[in-house]
């Protein structure tokens, strides 16, 4: 018996999840494809026995740009492979090789079978239902995931989890989830996307899949179509939702916000929108994984989570006002040898300045974002939800422009919500509105206003100038 073979045992896996699912309700609804769990077990059953059973025990990277064909390969691989390696799309071809090199890959599941610029064997996704002969059950093992960071302002890092450690939050109340229709926005490749499809696929509800290719109020109506009542979206993504033609024909029982600072004004706009749902603002990165949740509708966290926080997770100050946090029995680590995802102690250094007032924790933005004007520092994303107050703003990137006296100044550029018939006056007010929130110094220097700002793959608002 090999050593592979000895790994394996009758592990929990997600494929073992589809057995919930008996009263027919698909579990994944895609453009053109609705998958039961009856349809989708049998895929996964051909699969391995079939040409899959190569990957058995293996490190398997996954790139799949058909998102159903890739929700149903993680259910196949989940308990299989015993390394699965998500990369999300749009990656450079020297980035990619370098992280199937660093995670020593064997094989790749993805669409371009056969082809010159795979270094290693390529096998295809799964994208249709086959018969099997199987009445048993197939043994797994404990699957170690590893998902790239966003790499926004260094060399992205690569961050191995567990099943246990990505669904550390994951509330598994089939009979409660049965009742929700998750829409999904963003790819599963990356975390925010990943803990979407792992929140429905766990606890029972459906998830529906839009054209990724497709515009927003085409997605729009493909959820509608569905019955979709439960989004998860960044702050800014769901800023772009609230602008697009068909929102309103959505009557969601629950809002999700991640990924970025959730201000007052996006958390107000979505309570007024949505008055029956549910709105949560996650806190959660593909290094600390999913933190916590805060449900009042209050921008921030209570500063009571510092003595007393949610389950399963601890948090504190550090003398920089940086957020540490420390997941209860974390089993996430850095692939790199050597690289350290905690302290001594296990608290991971968030990098998320936070300003203590009024009862709450502030998140005043990345440490490593801020702009110095002549020595003072200005977080970006403080300036952002200053210009979010104002009904004319309909989203707000706030950056940084050299300067040859002060070192930086602050620059805003702003998508009107409807364009203004003076714009200049327009500025002027704006100018007025930031002044009398912030000292002069984080008042923008310059202030530009512009179509569309655009939006990252991850959903965050695009910083590059």
């Amino acid at each position: 018996m090999s050593d592979r073979d000895r790994q394996f045992a009758l592990m929990p896996s997600l494929a073992h999840a589809l057995a919930g699912w008996t009263d027919g309700r698909p579990v994944v609804a895609g453009p053109s494809r609705v998958f039961s769990a009856a349809a989708l077990s049998a895929l996964i059953a051909a699969r391995r026995l079939g040409d899959g059973a190569s990957l058995r025990g293996g490190v398997v990277a996954v790139q799949v740009s058909d998102q159903v064909g890739l929700l149903s390969t993680l259910l196949w691989l989940d308990g299989w492979a015993g390394t699965l390696l998500l990369l999300p799309s749009g990656l450079d071809i020297a980035v990619r090789d370098d992280f199937l090199r660093r995670s020593e890959v064997e094989w790749v599941v993805a669409e371009e079978v056969g082809g010159s610029s795979w270094p290693v064997p390529v096998l295809p996704a799964l994208d249709s239902v086959k018969q099997v002969n199987w009445s048993g059950e197939l043994p797994t093992v404990e699957t170690r995931w590893i998902l790239p960071t966003s790499g926004t302002t260094n060399i992205p890092k690569l961050v191995a989890h567990t099943l246990a450690s990505l669904t550390r939050t994951t509330n598994r109340n089939r009979e409660k989830g049965a009742a929700y229709v998750w829409g999904l926005l963003y790819e599963p490749t990356r975390f925010a996307g990943l803990q979407v499809f792992l929140q429905a696929v766990l606890g029972g509800s459906t998830l529906v899949v839009p054209d990724f290719s497709s515009e927003l109020d085409e997605r729009l109506a493909h959820f509608a179509q569905h019955g979709v009542n439960a989004l998860s979206a960044t702050p800014t993504l769901w800023r772009k939702l609230l602008m697009t033609k068909g929102i309103e024909s959505l009557s969601l029982r629950q809002t999700t916000l991640g990924g970025e600072i959730a201000d007052q004004a996006i958390l107000t706009t979505l309570t007024r929108t949505f008055p029956s749902a549910r709105v949560v603002h996650i806190y959660a990165s593909t290094e600390a994984g999913v933190g916590f949740a805060v449900t009042d509708g209050l921008a921030g966290f209570p500063t009571s989570f510092l003595q007393s926080p949610p389950p399963g997770v601890e948090l504190r100050l550090d003398s920089d006002s940086i957020l540490l946090l420390r997941p209860a029995r974390s089993q996430v680590t850095y692939l790199e040898p050597g690289l350290a995802l905690a302290d001594s102690e296990g608290f991971i250094r968030t990098g998320d300045r936070i300003e203590v007032r009024d009862g709450r924790c502030h998140f005043l933005g990345r440490d490593s974002g801020a702009i110095n004007v002549g020595g003072n520092k200005v977080m970006p994303e403080e300036v952002e939800a200053v210009l979010h107050l104002h009904p004319g703003v309909a989203l707000a990137r706030v950056g940084a422009v050299k300067n040859p006296i002060t070192g930086q100044l602050v620059e805003a550029r702003v998508q009107p919500a409807h364009p203004p018939a003076d714009p200049e006056s327009f500025k002027r007010e704006l100018r007025l509105h930031c002044a009398a929130h912030l000292p002069p110094y984080k008042v923008p220097a310059l202030l530009k206003l512009v179509a569309d700002l655009s939006v990252s793959s991850a959903g965050k608002i695009s910083r590059q100038a």
